[in-house]
């Protein structure tokens, strides 16, 4: 590991240490381990390494789309992996914002007085929207189809999101993606 790379991961762990993960609800009970599968997920050297701690994390915070209140703590820390992750990383990062951006409220959210959770993760995903629509260029299309279902679920502004879709549609993508798109574009009687 070079040094400007230990540098940044003992950053992201003092980041990741600030925040008491043990007191916040996850599907676990808590989620005092994500600190733990973090920096091996985003800075995962295979997939197997990476889909390991992926799978850990998901279990924490999103399962079965059921959100849970550590899931909006981790966006903040998903989107830093897609800049300082690893190539796998960045791909389990992105799945994860994905699940979390389709996600809703588990009921121990509800009952806890957390309903509103899917809103405030969908915020804190908003401030990634640049980085998903660079990702719309990708040349890997595991990438370019995680930003597009990000974009779909969190894209306030339909008919930025419509003008990048019809690019899309243009340029060509897989039959799965392709449909996809179509069935998010905006009709003439939506705008």
């Amino acid at each position: 590991m070079a040094d400007g790379e230990g540098k940044t991961m003992n950053l992201l762990i003092d980041e990741l240490d600030r925040i008491q993960w043990g007191k916040l609800r996850s599907q676990l009970g808590n989620a005092i381990n994500v600190p733990l599968y973090f920096p091996r997920m985003i800075f995962a050297i295979s997939e197997t390494q990476g889909l390991e701690a992926y799978w850990q994390l998901d279990n924490y915070v999103v399962v079965q789309s059921q959100l849970f209140e550590a899931a909006e703590y981790l966006v903040p820390f998903l989107l830093s992996g897609l800049v300082i992750g690893t190539p796998f990383g960045k791909h389990m990062c992105l799945d994860l914002i994905a699940e979390i951006a389709g996600g809703f409220p588990d009921t121990t959210e509800i009952n806890s007085g957390n309903a509103a959770i899917e809103f405030r993760c969908g915020d804190e995903i908003r401030k990634g929207l640049p980085l998903f629509y660079s990702f719309l260029e990708s040349e890997d299309f595991r990438i370019r189809e995680c930003a597009i279902t990000i974009l779909a679920w969190v894209e306030r502004d339909k008919q930025r999101l419509n003008w990048y879709f019809q690019k899309l549609l243009q340029l060509g993508l897989r039959d799965i993606a392709r449909e996809f798109v179509e069935k998010k574009l905006l009709k003439p009687n939506d705008t």
